[in-house]
C-alpha cells in the first residue's frame, strides 16, 4: 500500500505545475525597443518594458491580452479572440464608412482595386547565404528580393528552435500569429471590396522559417515601397527591425509573477478589449504627425 502511495505521490509531482519551473527566454531588440518572449512548460509570455502583455496556454488554447494603456484585459479562447479581431474590425470600418459622403468611399475602393490589381504583378524570390554567429547561435542569412529588389534579408537559428520547441511548439504560435494576420488582412480587403488575394511573401518565407527560430531582420531601406508591388503578406515581420540579443535556459523561472495588474478591469468581450487596442493604435498615429 505504502509502494503504490509513494509512486502517486511521485507521479504528481512530475505532472503538477510547481512555482519554481525552467524556461527558455529569448530577448530582442525590436525597432529599438526590448521584447522578451519566455516559453514555459507549454506557456508563452510576451513581455515589453518589463510588463506582460501576452500570455499564451497552448494546452488550453487560451489567451490573454493586457492593454496598459486603458488597464484593462481580456482572457478567452484564441478562436473566439480571432472572431472578435474580425467584429472589432468590422464596426471601426463601417463607423469610418458611415462619416464618409459616397462619393469619397467610392473613391477610395477604387484606389485600393488599382493598388491591388498592380500589386499581383510582383515576383518574390529568394536567396541563400552565408551563416552568422548571433546571440551565440549559429544563424542562417537568407535574402528575400521583390522584382529581384532586396526586400529585407533574415537569419535564422534551427538550434534555438529546438531549443524552444522542448518547452513550447514554435509551430503552434506561428499558426496563432497567421490567423490573427489573415483575420485582419480579410476583413479589410472585404470591407475594401477586395477578393482574397495571393500571398507571393509569404510562400517564400513560410519555408525559411518553418523550422527554424527567426535570430534577426533587416528590411531593405526602401522595403515600405517594395510591398506596394505585392498583395498585404502574413509575414509583416519582414518589414520590422529586429534582432535577437540573448538566449538564455533558465532553472528558475516563476510564471506566477507575470499576471494582471492589481486594479486593472476585465473588458466585457474581445470586441470591446480589441476596440481599445485600435483606438491606442489611432493615438500613436495622431501622434505621429
Amino acid at each position: 500500500m505504502m509502494k503504490w502511495l509513494f509512486l502517486s505521490v511521485l507521479f504528481l509531482s512530475a505532472v503538477m505545475p510547481s512555482n519554481v519551473m525552467s524556461a527558455v527566454v529569448i530577448t530582442e531588440n525590436v525597432d529599438g525597443e526590448t521584447v522578451t518572449q519566455i516559453f514555459n512548460n507549454g506557456m508563452y509570455f510576451m513581455i515589453e518594458d518589463g510588463q506582460l502583455q501576452a500570455r499564451i496556454n497552448s494546452r488550453n488554447d487560451q489567451i490573454l491580452m493586457i492593454n496598459h494603456e486603458f488597464d484593462v484585459y481580456y482572457e478567452g479562447k484564441i478562436d473566439d479572440m480571432l472572431k472578435g479581431i474580425s467584429d472589432a474590425l468590422k464596426e471601426a470600418f463601417e463607423k469610418q464608412f458611415a462619416d464618409m459622403p459616397a462619393e469619397v468611399r467610392e473613391q477610395m475602393q477604387a484606389m485600393m482595386r488599382s493598388i491591388d490589381q498592380r500589386s499581383r504583378e510582383g515576383k518574390v524570390t529568394h536567396q541563400k547565404g552565408d551563416s552568422t554567429t548571433i546571440a551565440g547561435h549559429k544563424s542562417e542569412k537568407h535574402t528575400v528580393l521583390v522584382n529581384d529588389n532586396v526586400f529585407s534579408e533574415i537569419w535564422v537559428s534551427d538550434a534555438v528552435y529546438n531549443m524552444i520547441k522542448k518547452e513550447f511548439d514554435p509551430a503552434y504560435l506561428r499558426r496563432w500569429h497567421k490567423q490573427f494576420l489573415e483575420a485582419i488582412i480579410a476583413q479589410t480587403r472585404q470591407l475594401g471590396g477586395l477578393e482574397k488575394a495571393p500571398d507571393p511573401v509569404a510562400e517564400v518565407y513560410n519555408p525559411i522559417v518553418a523550422n527554424a527560430w527567426t535570430m534577426k531582420i533587416q528590411p531593405a531601406a526602401n522595403a515600405d515601397m517594395l510591398s506596394t508591388a505585392v498583395p498585404e503578406s502574413i509575414a509583416d515581420d519582414l518589414l520590422e527591425k529586429k534582432e535577437v540579443t540573448s538566449v538564455e535556459q533558465k532553472k528558475d523561472f516563476k510564471p506566477d509573477q507575470y499576471g494582471v495588474p492589481e486594479g486593472y478591469r476585465k473588458a466585457g468581450s474581445w470586441q470591446e478589449f480589441l476596440s481599445l487596442e485600435f483606438q491606442d493604435e489611432d493615438n500613436d498615429e495622431d501622434d505621429d504627425w
